[in-house]
């Protein structure tokens, strides 16, 4: 019965964490950029990130379309995944965790003049 307790109380305690991550901005470009990660330290991105938080672009394979063509294929191939837009340079995804089904925003920006993916999750 503890044991029970116990995993109801951290089951708890995960979900609420996860709600309250989500934050009140919606995934989206912000002045043609990827959004600015929140302080809480469950969110990293290539474009305005710094620290722990940082992570690089990825770098185009040949062109706009053959990247295009390979990210979908990789996110495709991610169980639980889905692209929900695809809108312009703008691409959103979300993953769901399986155990406790946390949603993680997934966002990419192509930057056709650098030749990069910009990423935010």
């Amino acid at each position: 019965l503890v044991v029970v307790g116990l995993v109801l109380v951290m089951a708890a305690v995960f979900a609420t964490r996860s709600y309250l991550s989500r934050g009140d901005s919606p995934p989206g470009l912000e002045a043609g950029r990827l959004r600015v990660c929140p302080p809480s330290p469950n969110c990293v991105a290539s474009e305005s990130a710094s620290g722990e938080a940082a992570v690089d672009p990825l770098a185009y394979r040949g062109d706009r379309a053959g990247t295009e063509r390979a990210l979908a294929a990789a996110l495709t191939t991610l169980p639980r995944t889905a692209i929900l837009r695809r809108q312009g340079d703008y691409w959103h995804a979300t993953s769901t965790s399986a155990l406790f089904r946390f949603t993680d925003d997934v966002e990419f920006r192509f930057d056709d003049a650098a030749g990069l993916v910009q990423l935010r999750s």
